[in-house]
């Protein structure tokens, strides 16, 4: 059983791939054939950032300012709009199917 927590909605496809392509590129494959992934959004607070995470944020923001208006993904838009402060997407809801699974193994 694996999770991942981020920022990016993993109900989205576009993000959905991008976060097994890097489960992917992190773990086995013989894991991966077998490996129950489920995909969570979390939170972040700017201010808990070490220097280099803040750095590396504000180089994403520069980034994502200089697209076009209709080019932005929600993400982006998400990203450009709390930038500096504390976000939480965290649903506690969307762990009911992990939750399952893990009740499902005690038997």
């Amino acid at each position: 059983m694996i999770f991942t927590v981020g920022l990016g909605d993993p109900s989205v496809a576009a993000n959905a791939q991008m976060i097994m392509k890097g489960v992917n590129k992190a773990l086995p494959k013989e894991l991966m054939n077998r490996a129950h992934i489920y995909n969570f959004r979390g939170s972040l607070d700017f201010e808990d950032l070490k220097f280099a995470h803040k750095m590396m944020m504000k180089m994403l923001r520069n980034l994502l300012s200089k697209k076009k208006p209709e080019e932005l993904t929600d993400d982006d838009r998400a990203i450009l709009d709390s930038f500096g402060s504390e976000v939480d997407y965290t649903d506690l809801n969307s762990a009911a199917p992990l939750i399952s699974y893990v009740k499902g193994l005690k038997k």
